[in-house]
């Protein structure tokens, strides 16, 4: 018996190192943008077309938007009815850990190697899936399926035939298909170079990989609005686009240097010709990656092979399972531990067994679901002024009038005219004369937020609070 649990040690590393990411991987569900992507998906369902025009706010009514995710929607929409907030969490984390499979899937790792680059991985898309299902989470399994290809196309060049459809729908279903090209581009030129007799069939599959991400309700705008994304200067105030080394918990900063620092140091221990494409992405997505902490999960997915590479060309014969008697049991032992932890310690604190609506609430900025009950009980009149992060929500649960601005807004404008931009004038630099002009009649806010702290000082009109919580005050303007 005990030799026969020896015997498949390995087995049972492997299988308890995947338990653990998996465990790792699962967050509580709090994306802010989360109700503005059900009702477009319930829109989609019940119509059977895109909703390409704003209906949801009074400062931008009618404008026209490049919905890049609006495939992700209707996904979202089923999901949610049929799972609810727990089951998107879990739809995260497996598609994280599918696209870790598909990456480390074709090498031949040992426990530890295994292990380190599962730790790595988890680390560092947390501030991406600790969200639960985003569609730039769900969007990381084409990008995971173009690298597996992109890989096994190097032995195989027939693999290379499922990249056009892959990106044909990975352009309906997320922006970060213009990375894909990128990724694309620089692998296909490397093996044009490397590989002479594969040249006729990469220039074929290039050029009809492109034509195909024009095939989306938008064609090539939606690469203009991934280029948009570059220049924004109101994207330093919204959390995700802020740098990596800017007071981010969630990037993980020590493992992240850690991360590039070997990397680096893979690009000059003995390098192979098959990683050049790695080093080339990197040397072009690193800085990117660190102004934008976006991007580190699908930096992440890019140069994990690069990592897994470098890690497989390590022998240590101390780490050897048939080195030393207590190896593998001291392995199973830790592995133990960290399942253990998980699952008794870190997913309980986040009430994840039992997750509810409020608990969804207190995630994200702690959501004003009593102000809006309130409020559908006394619907407001005239144009008033919400909290930014609260905006997808209150559309999801049905707000009874438009919004001044939420989470699709961020690059809205219209002849310099930006609402995203007017609210951080008004909520974060507390710019009253333009919080005058707009003569709001409501105002739905944070309790600590500048725009708050403007009406309690008087300055800004005479305000009546008609209802407060814990976490929300909603005002009406009686002159």
């Amino acid at each position: 018996m005990l030799s026969k649990l020896k015997a498949n040690f390995p087995k049972i590393l492997t299988i308890g190192i995947y338990v653990t990411l998996f465990t790792s991987l699962l967050y509580p569900y709090q994306d802010k943008d989360w109700g503005w992507h059900y009702r477009y998906g319930q829109y989609f369902l019940e119509n059977g077309r895109i909703l390409v025009r704003d209906i949801y706010s009074w400062t931008l009514a009618g404008y026209a938007w490049i919905n890049h995710s609006w495939l992700f929607d209707p996904i979202l929409y089923t999901l949610y009815n049929s799972v609810g907030y727990l089951g998107l969490s879990i739809a995260a984390a497996v598609v994280a850990f599918v696209c870790f499979y598909l990456i480390t899937r074709g090498y031949k790792l040992n426990f530890w190697q295994l292990g380190i680059s599962a730790f790595f991985f988890s680390k560092l898309v947390d501030t991406g899936i600790r969200e639960g299902l985003r569609s730039q989470v769900l969007a990381l399994l084409p990008l995971a399926i173009l690298m597996y290809l992109l890989k096994k196309g190097r032995d195989n060049p027939k693999m290379f035939s499922f990249i056009p459809p892959l990106f044909l729908l990975w352009v309906n279903l997320h922006g970060s298909f213009a990375f894909g090209v990128v990724v694309l581009g620089v692998f296909f030129a490397c093996y044009f170079f490397e590989f002479k007799k594969y040249r006729k069939r990469l220039i074929i599959i290039g050029v009809l990989t492109i034509l195909l991400t024009l095939l989306n309700p938008f064609t090539y705008h939606s690469y203009l609005e991934v280029f948009r994304h570059t220049g924004s200067p109101y994207l330093q105030n919204v959390f995700e686009w802020q740098p990596v080394y800017a007071n981010c918990a969630d990037c993980h900063v020590p493992t992240f240097s850690i991360y590039l620092f070997i990397l680096i140091t893979a690009a000059i221990v003995k390098p192979q010709i098959s990683e050049i494409p790695y080093f080339l992405i990197i040397l072009g997505l690193t800085y990117q990656t660190i102004i934008a902490r976006r991007y580190l999960p699908l930096f992440t997915v890019i140069t994990l092979p690069l990592l897994i590479s470098f890690l497989s060309r390590i022998k240590y014969k101390f780490l050897d399972l048939n080195i030393y008697k207590i190896t593998p049991y001291l392995a199973v032992f830790l592995i133990g531990i960290c399942i253990e932890y998980n699952l008794a310690s870190r997913l309980p604190s986040f009430n994840y067994y039992r997750y509810t609506e409020s608990d969804f609430c207190k995630n994200i900025s702690g959501c004003p679901k009593g102000s809006i009950e309130y409020i559908k009980e006394h619907p407001p009149t005239g144009n008033g002024i919400n909290f930014y992060d609260w905006g997808g929500y209150m559309i999801g649960k049905g707000f009874p009038v438009k919004m001044f601005v939420d989470g699709r807004m961020h690059l809205w404008d219209v002849h310099d005219y930006s609402p995203f931009g007017d609210y951080i004038k008004m909520n974060y630099n507390q710019d009253k004369k333009l919080f005058i002009q707009y003569d709001f009649s409501w105002a739905l806010v944070d309790s600590n937020s500048g725009i708050a702290q403007m009406i309690e000082s008087g300055t800004v009109g005479i305000w009546k609070l008609a209802y407060y919580d814990d976490f929300s005050r909603y005002y009406i303007r009686l002159r």
